[in-house]
């Protein structure tokens, strides 16, 4: 069985047992002591692991926290935090401390190899509500409405608990609310944040799906491919000749239609004025604008992932090797693209079916998918030389497709890295 999870946004529209001035506030005052909380947590965890390090570097191994503190830091830390916001709920202290952590892990090996500054949060971070601190119900009416009870703070504040509307969207996400209430889908956390533009409060509750993988998947059957280069998207297979790819005609076309919405973007915000209610008013169009490039990108990488994942399922392939082959050399609107978006999409719906995904992320690898050649395992820059279109392998003689022959590499790759043995001498 599979567990997948995933996430979705709900409006609210108003308390139901609260005024929208006395909750507003509430909840900024929330998220600015989140802010607060998660950087001191942040920075307590960056110090811990600094004490930790010197310790080794003096003993020769690393200290137990209870030796140091009677119980875990991260303890140590829920009860700081606890102290600096004693009104919030104790359980989402507990989740904030959580979030921070997680953040903190992420970047923890870039940071100790001073390779990025410690994580900061900024103003405006989401307020996190553990599980078990709220519940999703349907009220009845014509319409129904849907609803949430959500506890924000602990015993000693005069208010705990807060009803409030939710605008559940389009018929999709309806159902996602109906199947987290009726216990098919498995509540998770829930995260309440106002979006900058629209100051509009948002509730982002995480949910986990238990599925079955797409039948007769097989480890040994490895779908390959690479990103940004002639085409928009090419692939090969490891135990088959096929292939296929998705012309960059879309994403140009796209791209273009970008630059053209940025133009009048600024064009706009150059003739709206300097100050005064005109220029706030003639601005209103530029922020309806301004998540349109947004969309236009996601919306295209939505199409592309599902259409890798559903063909490496149908191939019953049960893993997706990919490789952003635009390091070497792409421009304009390929080189522009968002990638990353385009990976991280195609990693998630992988999960969904139980496909496995794989990155190839260090650079001298992606160049020996370009330039060696898939037929004799032949690796040499002067194979591709200036040429666009074909690899010339200079051993075999062979003449292959660039696109082919990288998508094939990347498919047949020992996990992260072409077999040395088969490269040219140096």
């Amino acid at each position: 069985m599979l567990q997948v999870t995933k996430a979705v946004r709900f409006q609210i529209i108003k308390p139901l047992n609260f005024s929208w001035d006395e909750f507003g506030r509430i909840l900024n005052d929330l998220s600015y002591h989140t802010t607060l909380m998660c950087n001191a947590a942040v920075q307590m965890y960056w110090e811990h692991n600094v004490m930790r390090n010197r310790y080794k570097a003096e003993h020769g191994r690393y200290p137990q926290d209870k030796e140091i503190y009677g119980q875990s830091f991260r303890n140590v830390v829920y009860h700081r935090l606890r102290e600096m916001y004693p009104l919030m709920a104790s359980s989402n202290v507990s989740q904030t401390n959580q979030f921070a952590l997680k953040r903190w892990q992420t970047d923890l090996r870039e940071v100790m190899r001073l390779q990025k500054s410690v994580p900061s949060f900024r103003l405006g971070t989401p307020v996190q509500v553990a599980n078990q601190n709220y519940s999703l119900y349907i009220a009845k009416g014509e319409p129904p409405e849907y609803c949430a009870e959500i506890t924000l703070l602990g015993k000693d504040a005069a208010c705990r608990r807060f009803t409030v509307l939710l605008d559940a969207g389009d018929a999709p996400k309806k159902a996602v609310f109906r199947r987290i209430v009726e216990g098919k889908y498995k509540q998770g956390v829930m995260q309440i944040i106002k979006h900058p533009r629209k100051k509009k409060w948002f509730c982002i509750v995480s949910y986990t799906i238990t599925k079955d993988p797409a039948p007769g998947l097989d480890q040994e059957r490895v779908m390959g491919v690479n990103l940004a280069t002639g085409e928009a998207v090419y692939w090969a297979f490891s135990f088959s000749p096929k292939r296929g790819s998705i012309p960059a005609g879309e994403i140009e076309a796209a791209e273009k239609k970008i630059r053209a919405i940025t133009a009048r973007r600024r064009e706009m915000q150059r003739t709206a004025g300097v100050t005064g209610h005109g220029r706030k008013r003639r601005l209103k169009a530029t922020r309806v604008l301004a998540g349109k490039t947004a969309n236009i990108r996601d919306a295209i990488n939505h199409k592309y992932s599902r259409r890798i994942v559903r063909i490496a399922a149908a191939n019953r392939c049960g893993k997706i090797r990919l490789a952003d082959m635009s390091a070497l050399g792409m421009s304009g609107a390929l080189k522009a693209w968002p990638w990353s978006d385009l990976v991280q999409k195609i990693g998630y719906k992988a999960a969904e079916q139980g496909i496995d995904v794989e990155i190839v992320e260090k650079p001298g690898d992606r160049a020996k998918a370009w330039h060696t050649c898939s037929e004799c395992g032949y690796s040499a820059p002067e194979n591709v030389g200036d040429n666009t279109e074909f690899l010339a392998c200079k051993e075999c003689g062979a003449r292959i497709s660039l696109e082919y022959n990288a998508a094939l590499n990347i498919a047949v790759l020992a996990r992260d890295s072409i077999p040395e043995q088969q490269t040219s001498a140096s």
